[in-house]
């Protein structure tokens, strides 16, 4: 009984191991440009292709990580995860987005880590220069942001064919590639649904932590005090 068990784990490890390089190979041969079209529901759409890390130089500046592409003397690897661990350096990527219509589109980027020191957006034309940049993140004051919320955004316009985007984060924490893209118009709505549940969620912490309090001071129970230092912590780390 004890063999047969053994047997039947390791059948079922074979076949999720292949399922697991199967999918990974899948990505990598379906990796290639997020496609947008003018009928796209652009709601917090979770950006899962057209990443690409770049083997350079993390030190290197805008102009000359763009004229090195420009003579493809940069080695562009799929990005298949959103997070790299301990990684000091300032990282490079690539996104292509291809926008199926004929008209530019307005966008918005959302970068769904609030805890990065750094990122920037470089929107490339065709030659690979620069038409456009921003730089968000912990190191620059909250009023340098063209839309004030917790999350950096990035306003940018597609235009029809492939738009190219060089993205650098630098940070101390866990390197997070994690965008996301929104239309203009749902963004406020977005915001204010959001603020609201936070709201109530540290509007409730608090209460509970009154509430704890006054439990504490009336019993002599040093466990409340505990509780209400656990609720405020909880808070403070959202």
């Amino acid at each position: 009984m004890v063999l047969a068990s053994s047997k039947l784990l390791q059948y079922l490890l074979c076949i999720l191991a292949f399922t697991g390089s199967h999918q990974l190979y899948s990505m990598q041969l379906e990796q290639g440009p997020f496609r947008i079209n003018d009928e796209s529901r652009l709601d917090g759409l979770s950006i899962d292709k057209g990443f690409y890390r770049l083997k350079i130089d993390p030190k290197v500046d805008i102009e000359d990580v763009s004229i090195q592409l420009n003579r493809d003397r940069v080695q562009i690897d799929p990005f298949l995860t959103t997070t790299i661990w301990d990684h000091p350096e300032p990282v490079w990527f690539l996104l292509e987005i291809e926008y199926q219509a004929n008209i530019p589109r307005p966008i918005i980027f959302e970068h769904r880590f609030s805890y990065t020191d750094g990122i920037s957006l470089y929107h490339l034309n065709k030659d690979m220069a620069v038409t456009d940049q921003l730089t968000l993140g912990d190191r620059f004051p909250s009023h340098q942001q063209a839309i004030a919320y917790r999350n950096p955004m990035f306003p940018a316009t597609l235009q029809p064919g492939l738009n190219q985007f060089l993205i650098r984060i630098e940070t101390r924490a866990p390197v997070h590639a994690n965008l996301s893209v929104w239309d203009p118009e749902l963004v406020p709505d977005m915001i204010r649904k959001e603020y609201l549940a936070l709201g109530l969620l540290f509007g409730f912490g608090l209460v509970m932590s009154a509430f704890n309090f006054l439990l504490a001071t009336r019993f002599r129970n040093a466990t409340y005090y505990l509780y209400v230092g656990y609720i405020l912590l909880f808070l403070t780390v959202q």
